[in-house]
């Protein structure tokens, strides 16, 4: 397959060029690359051709029964928005032999993006009893995931056995008992609403004893969800002393803020919440100057059903999968405030370090072919049930690959 007249972008700058697969890699790139007979010719004139997305915090849903029908969900959001690699984080949990088994056949057999498993550290996402990590990771699992207040020995002895199979363990930060009612981030929205208030210093204690143990195992620690102006401060004095530390923000915290819950807005009511407008301005210009590593999606599937209800019953939760780069690029780079480049780094070649995937992240001959082509003539939409339905979406994905064939055309 050729790819014609289009200008590649990832984290090293941009250039014009033409662009080869073959065998699941990138075989050539060249300013002018003559097409072999019979081999399908893709126009990306006016396109950007970008690194496939790897995402770290999508969701199935909690308590999901049907896993194959989320899984094909996911996977289709997922391509549509440029995205071919996507950890499943356990919000509904997949930590046994035979799930694990399920879930790698039924990835394979949708042959749409790489999916992988995050286990959960705990039984049943509770907070006092380790799986058996051990077997999850021989059977698949990319990571583990689990609270912050869990059981302090339960999340020392997660970090040692993320640390014993070279895993990420990948943390939220928030206090259950100082969060106890909440609905919304504890500020003037929540007073006026009259809504309980998620606290900031209930992440930002729980990242400092999270921070001082696994600095003490010298494990991978993955701080996800960061939300905050304080967090952020904190975060930046982290990652001088502790290396193997990093720190994620979703899309909706740099894009949104808990101004779009007024008026009981429940497609707006998020974990962890949406916050103010400085700790917005605060998480942007943490990646301006890298201390946050990694954009991801924050993406949990939601309906009318478990939408369209008092905003105390709501689920949490909002989608963005078939959407992140566009709004990602409307946010921050049609703004003027970070790089093209610089996203791509943060949602292709950083976590793909992170990983320790090889070959993945950057448009190189030789790297595998997981790339996605970007039409900022385009606009993308979200429908009717989205915080982000008012907000005019600059660009759309016309083509996703994987390993090389292509999987998602507009």
């Amino acid at each position: 397959m050729l790819i014609k007249n289009t200008t590649i972008c990832d984290k090293r700058g941009q250039k014009r060029s033409d662009v080869r697969l073959e065998d699941g890699r990138i075989k050539k790139i060249s300013s002018m690359i003559e097409p072999k007979k019979n081999e399908r010719i893709i126009d990306g004139e006016g396109l950007f051709l970008l690194p496939g997305i790897i995402d770290i915090g999508a969701s199935i849903g909690e308590g999901v029964s049907d896993i194959y029908k989320a899984l094909k969900k996911v996977s289709t959001d997922a391509v549509k928005g440029g995205a071919t690699t996507v950890l499943i984080q356990p919000d509904t949990p997949i930590n046994t032999e035979i799930g694990l088994d399920y879930f790698f056949s039924k990835s394979k057999e949708l042959s749409l993006c790489s999916l992988s498993p995050v286990a959960s550290a705990t039984e049943n996402n509770a907070l006092e009893k380790l799986n058996n990590l051990a077997i999850i990771f021989k059977n698949g699992a990319i990571g583990a995931y689990i609270r912050s207040d869990a059981n302090s020995n339960i999340l020392k002895r997660s970090m040692e056995y993320t640390k014993m199979y070279s895993k990420p363990l990948f943390v939220t930060c928030a206090n259950s008992h100082l969060d106890k009612g909440a609905l919304i981030h504890d500020g003037a929205v929540s007073f006026r609403l009259g809504l309980g208030g998620f606290s900031v210093v209930s992440e930002t204690s729980e990242m400092a004893k999270v921070v001082d143990i696994a600095s003490f195992v010298g494990s991978k620690l993955l701080v996800s969800g960061v939300s905050s102006e304080k967090a952020v401060s904190n975060a930046a004095v982290y990652k001088k002393n502790y290396p193997n530390i990093f720190f994620d923000v979703s899309v909706h915290h740099l894009c949104l803020t808990d101004e779009a819950c007024v008026g009981y807005n429940s497609y707006a009511k998020n974990y962890p919440p949406l916050r103010e407008e400085r700790d917005q301005k605060a998480l942007v210009d943490a990646i301006k100057n890298s201390v946050i590593d990694v954009i991801s999606s924050g993406h949990i599937p939601v309906s009318r059903l478990t939408k369209d209800l008092s905003f105390e019953d709501a689920a949490f939760g909002i989608e963005s999968l078939g959407v992140m780069f566009s709004i990602l690029y409307t946010r921050l780079v049609q703004s003027g405030e970070v790089s093209m480049e610089r996203v791509s780094e943060l949602t292709s070649f950083n976590p793909s370090a992170i990983l320790g995937f090889e070959n993945k992240g950057l448009i190189k001959e030789g790297y595998d072919a997981d790339l996605f082509l970007f039409d900022l003539s385009k606009h993308s939409d979200v429908g009717e049930f989205s915080p982000y339905k008012n907000i005019v979406l600059t660009g759309a994905v016309t083509h996703t690959f994987k390993a090389g064939e292509l999987i998602y055309e507009l």
